[in-house]
């Protein structure tokens, strides 16, 4: 039976409340591109941040302040001026996870040579939107990164399988579309009515915990989870379906939600419409 979403709004809108807030910024990716003023410089650092923003945030979060402190002030002007020399020391040393410093280099080298063509990203976005909707405005861009630049980013940039969720790339679009004080809206293209959920691991369990998506913590996201979502969500915001985001991401970084019935669940806003109640009573 498909849930009453609307029933649900009470309690997102308390967990939008609590976590959609400045002060939750300092544990989250999107604190760097807002620390600059430029539109050029914002966009930079948000395809950097949006990149590495994969596993711990307290481990990836350095990370990031390493490659965007290396390329200076303005990092959206060095990576338009700059050459394979300057990306190759700035990702010099540069190893997260599956990240190795070639793909950091490729990142650096593909987002470079967008911003040189087009000024900004969004272009590569809108020809695949035009064509084919979101999902292939986004498999659109993760192949402009990927053929515009020297190298294999690796993990760093989606390799474009439509199954993927690509919940980084989502993100990107949401920093870059929404504007409300969070998100940078910098994009006109989009609407936020066309963005789909940045679905990862952790929002995906806390939706199958609300009845909004396949319960158990054993499924991987697909990109058919992420539009089922969305398109839930829209029953409450047509206009803004991936508003509740942010916060519900937080839910998660701030320890509040770890996914199973615990000592937290009372603190926990969701809590009497979670699955895991239960276990909690």
């Amino acid at each position: 039976m498909r849930p009453d979403v609307t029933r649900l709004k009470p309690f997102l809108d308390a967990v939008y409340d609590r976590f959609h807030t400045e002060e939750s910024l300092a544990c989250d990716p999107l604190s760097f591109p807002r620390q600059y003023r430029d539109p050029i410089d914002r966009e930079a650092a948000a395809v950097i941040a949006s990149a590495f923003a994969f596993g711990r945030v307290a481990a990836f979060m350095p990370v990031i302040d390493k490659v965007l402190s290396r390329l200076g002030e303005s990092p959206g002007q060095a990576l338009a001026e700059g050459n394979r020399a300057l990306f190759r020391e700035v990702a010099d040393g540069v190893i997260y996870r599956f990240a190795t410093p070639p793909n950091v280099e490729a990142l650096l080298s593909g987002t470079a040579a967008l911003l040189r063509r087009d000024g900004s990203l969004e272009p590569s976005v809108m020809s695949g939107f035009a064509a084919g909707g979101t999902v292939n405005g986004l498999l659109s861009l993760a192949d402009a990164l990927r053929s515009s630049g020297d190298g294999d980013p690796g993990f760093l940039v989606p390799v474009g399988n439509p199954d993927s969720p690509m919940k980084r790339l989502c993100m990107l679009l949401r920093w870059m579309v929404r504007r409300d004080g969070i998100d940078l809206g910098i994009w006109k293209g989009l609407r936020p009515s066309d963005l789909l959920f940045p679905l990862d691991v952790h929002v995906f369990r806390i939706s199958g915990l609300l009845g909004l998506g396949p319960a158990g913590q054993n499924n991987a996201p697909r990109m058919k989870d992420a539009i089922a979502l969305t398109r839930q969500l829209a029953e409450l915001d047509q206009e803004d379906p991936v508003r509740y985001d942010f916060a519900l991401s937080h839910l998660g970084i701030s320890g509040t939600c770890r996914g199973s019935a615990g000592p937290n669940c009372a603190d926990c806003p969701l809590v009497t419409v979670c699955g895991a109640r239960v276990a909690c009573d």
